[in-house]
């Protein structure tokens, strides 16, 4: 814009001093003309200047728009557990909630519920692990909206120290969809600060 606007001047100037009687020749209008007045002339470059930041501004218009639409595709999360113990069994299936947030682009998942809410419609990646003791059952299903769409597990092994489990799905969700991992009945999981039971979602691309 600031190199329009030095043109601008400059042929301006050159106008003003191109001709005692107020006129410049064809190559300064450049429309055709033999020649134009200076009146003429100033009122064609003042049009052809306004059509040109009119350009700039909506060009400038579409980036911003671009801008906008890459920064609302960033979406993702990464919470553990963090619970220093054994949570579970309990006698109905219960909602995990993953409190030791490291990272939740655009706020969509809430520790102190353990949903994540589709901020906007999309394909998502969602990868869930978990390390639990052998003697109890340990199973975990990731579920939309209330229904379940992955699920990991492992039976009841008094003979093992320990278990672990993953599981991961690509999905297309659509803006204010719950997500949520639920801990089976009668089963448990452990975690401590070495963070072995995690959550996680990734936007891969919005529709």
């Amino acid at each position: 814009m600031g190199d329009m606007m030095i043109i601008f001047v400059s042929l301006c100037s050159f106008l003003l001093s191109a001709s005692a009687d107020t006129e410049a020749e064809v190559s300064v209008c450049g429309h055709g003309q033999t020649k134009c007045t200076l009146e003429t002339c100033s009122m064609l470059l003042s049009e052809e200047f306004y059509i040109i930041k009119s350009q700039l501004k909506s060009n400038q218009d579409d980036i911003d728009a671009l801008k906008r639409e890459k920064e609302a595709s960033k979406v993702f999360f990464s919470a553990a557990l963090r619970k220093f113990g054994t949570l579970g069994p309990f006698s109905e299936e219960t909602t995990v909630t993953y409190s030791h947030v490291f990272i939740n682009k655009r706020n969509g998942y809430d520790n102190t519920t353990g949903v994540f809410t589709a901020p906007v419609s999309g394909v998502y990646l969602f990868l869930f692990y978990h390390h639990a003791l052998g003697g109890e059952s340990a199973y975990l299903s990731l579920t939309k909206n209330g229904e379940r769409v992955v699920t990991t597990g492992h039976h009841k092994n008094t003979q093992e120290g320990s278990s672990n489990g993953a599981n991961a799905v690509t999905i297309q969700l659509n803006k204010g969809d719950l997500m949520r991992i639920r801990l089976w009945a009668g089963s448990w999981v452990f975690d401590d600060d070495k963070n072995y039971t995690t959550f996680t979602g990734i936007l891969l691309h919005t529709v």
